[in-house]
């Protein structure tokens, strides 16, 4: 029900869809009481105050940083021979497995020699026939020597015999030279390996006839031991390489591109005679002796070069660092209250930095929560972070 008493107000109550009557003075004692709680509970409210936000601090230490180039490398084969016949014929045997690892010298792969070895006995009886053709010349020779000296020939004949002596002794180097040609054919009959490395997969099968004026080859031979890792830096780090080379700093690590596995190390690099136009970098090849063989040819590396180490530098975490429109700050802990404070950095290693200027050893910093923080700031240190 709905009643209005003296003063002109209803007040209804609804409890459990019932409506029930409240009188005048009841309705005033429940009012009173909610003003009551209301003013109680915005009491403590105003009463209350924020907490300070907790930080994570840590100390500027001194420390050596080596500071490093960075770099992405191609392992590139000191040598990378692409084998191909040096004479014609027919392709009989390959005397290797796919991805073998050879020696030089080894016999790879066979083209049938026959009609090399008839072309070596050809001019081997050439060779015999003219050498007798020779001998009987100076024989000759000889003779008519002793009958000019009693007048028994003329001169001419004599000098007619000397000439016919030089002819056949050039055309016994004729037949010299094309018997070791025939001899150098057979040989090259049989495929040898012109470097130690490993072979790559067959390009052609036996069975095949292959040509001397091809331009495909029967394989590739990779060299392994040593092997080369190839980049390019920019023209601005030249002559902070060339620097470190003559000062013997340069120590270049490689890392597998996917997992940051170390590779391999080096102090062997060396350094083109020129910049690239069309890029503006410098291309550089650094050399390693891959005994355990890490370095696999046209693979993907990161590479890193160590130029320099910053002798007793100080060291702050990178995340303690702030920027800002005027630079670089970091919140300086003084008796549980922040201090914003500028600085200058000269080296970011990535993990921590190097300040030149702003902080002393002894000052203790924010490492944690400073996107929390303002000039003057109470603040709460979380326990066990003092460095």
């Amino acid at each position: 029900m709905v009643q209005e008493n003296k003063t002109g107000i209803r007040s209804v109550l609804f409890v459990n869809t019932k409506k029930i009557k409240l009188t005048w003075p009841k309705a005033g004692v429940i009012a009173a009481l909610l003003l009551l709680g209301f003013g109680v509970f915005h009491h403590k409210g105003e009463g209350r105050k924020p907490s300070a936000p907790r930080v994570i601090i840590t100390r500027a230490v001194h420390k050596d940083v080596p500071v490093y180039l960075s770099a992405i490398g191609t392992v590139t084969p000191l040598r990378s021979i692409t084998v191909r016949p040096q004479v014609s014929g027919e392709l009989l045997a390959v005397h290797f497995s796919e991805g073998a690892v050879v020696s030089k010298g080894d016999v790879l792969a066979e083209i049938d020699p026959r009609p090399y070895e008839a072309l070596v006995k050809q001019y081997e009886g050439q060779l015999a026939k003219d050498e007798a053709q020779l001998e009987t010349a100076r024989l000759d020779l000889m003779r008519d020597e002793r009958l000019y000296k009693t007048n028994v020939v003329a001169e001419q004949v004599l000098t007619n015999q000397r000439v016919l002596v030089k002819q056949y002794e050039g055309i016994l180097a004729s037949d010299q030279g094309l018997l070791d040609g025939a001899q150098i054919n057979l040989e090259r009959c049989k495929i040898q390996a012109p470097v130690d490395g490993q072979i790559g997969l067959v390009l052609v099968d036996p069975g095949n006839v292959v040509d001397s004026t091809s331009t495909n080859g029967l394989f590739v031979l990779n060299t392994l031991t040593p092997t080369g890792v190839a980049f390019s830096t920019p023209e601005e780090n030249v002559q902070i390489l060339k620097n470190a080379a003559q000062q013997g700093l340069i120590r270049v690590d490689v890392f597998d591109r996917a997992s940051d596995t170390p590779l391999a190390s080096t102090h062997n690099l060396f350094l083109d005679n020129q910049i690239d136009l069309a890029t503006g970098t410098l291309k550089c090849r650094a050399l390693f002796e891959n005994k355990d063989q890490k370095l696999f040819a046209n693979q993907f590396v990161r590479v890193r070069l160590l130029t320099q180490t910053l002798k007793n530098a100080l060291v702050i975490p990178t995340t303690a660092i702030g920027h800002g429109p005027k630079g670089d700050y970091v919140y300086r802990l003084i008796n549980n209250k922040v201090a914003l404070t500028p600085i200058v950095t000269s080296h970011n290693t990535g993990d921590e930095s190097v300040v030149t200027k702003g902080l002393t050893p002894q000052d203790m910093i924010v490492r944690e929560g400073l996107d929390k923080l303002s000039q003057g700031a109470v603040v709460e240190v979380a326990k066990g972070t003092h460095k």
